[in-house]
């Protein structure tokens, strides 16, 4: 086995493990979104997966996509920064 060879599968393994870890993030935030519907206590949830999602992809996509204009210090949820949220989980790839 050449050295291009092992630093080729180690960069594929850390690339698959970053997208596994963006996917269960994302996952993470769609459930926390469905909850805002049944329960206002699910900001917290949202907020640590947004959180791992901003650590693991792209802080300036993700401010751009989830904080345009409507956002203040307690990071309220409303009806636009739902759809906006849910844009992002479905368009973001690792």
């Amino acid at each position: 086995m050449s050295i291009v060879h092992v630093h080729t599968s180690t960069a594929e393994h850390v690339q698959g493990s970053l997208i596994q870890q963006v996917e269960v993030a994302k996952t993470s935030l769609a459930s926390a979104l469905d909850a805002v519907y049944y329960d206002d206590d699910a900001t917290d949830v949202i907020n640590t997966a947004s959180i791992r999602i901003v650590e693991l992809y792209n802080w300036d996509r993700f401010v751009k996509e989830l904080y345009p204009a409507n956002t203040d210090e307690r990071f309220k949820i409303d009806h636009d920064l739902q759809h906006r949220i849910l844009y992002f989980v479905n368009t973001v790839d690792a």
